[in-house]
């Protein structure tokens, strides 16, 4: 009896590019604020763009350095549970099709009813239609709403310690 080819694809990286880079990102930023809340090492200043920070400005870095990781970290579970379903779909795929070219065994047989209860339990065809709708908000919408509502934050916005220009 020829092996099951769906053992081949569940050992595969089931992580796309972009799912990788996400994770990545979130790995890189989530150690650095580590790094920066456990230390207190916090930037005073950034000579490259003549920026210097008060304890204030600090404190507002570290909630922006927290926006940027949530961003990361709800891309990497919204990347990763893509390629989670579509992982699940191919393996499913190839036993399925093993199991329909080989013969009715006993082997087989006791193959085939695990996996037939494996897919009553936990129907991955039903999760590849919900994290489409999630990955298109997220790919589409997400940044169009951010981007329009960081223009008008922008825009509207009194700095502390200036003033608007005034008609």
């Amino acid at each position: 009896m020829d092996i099951d080819p769906s053992f081949e694809i569940s050992v595969r990286d089931p992580l796309s590019e972009i799912t990788r880079k996400e994770r990545r990102s979130l790995l890189a930023l989530s150690t650095l604020g580590i790094i920066m809340v456990k230390t207190g090492l916090i930037p005073e200043r950034i000579s490259a763009f003549g920026v210097e920070f008060s304890k204030t400005d600090q404190k507002s870095l570290l909630f922006v350095v927290a926006f940027i990781i949530v961003y990361f970290l709800v891309s990497f579970v919204i990347y990763a549970w893509s390629d989670f379903a579509s992982w699940r779909i191919a393996v499913n795929s190839a036993r399925q099709r093993w199991l329909s070219a080989t013969a009715d065994s006993e082997e087989t047989k006791k193959v085939r009813q695990f996996h037939e209860l494996s897919d009553k339990i936990f129907n991955w065809g039903k999760h590849s239609i919900g994290v489409s709708w999630v990955r298109a908000f997220w790919e589409f919408l997400f940044p169009l709403f951010l981007g329009l509502y960081s223009t008008y934050f922008l825009v509207t916005t009194n700095p502390v310690g200036t003033k608007l220009l005034s008609n």
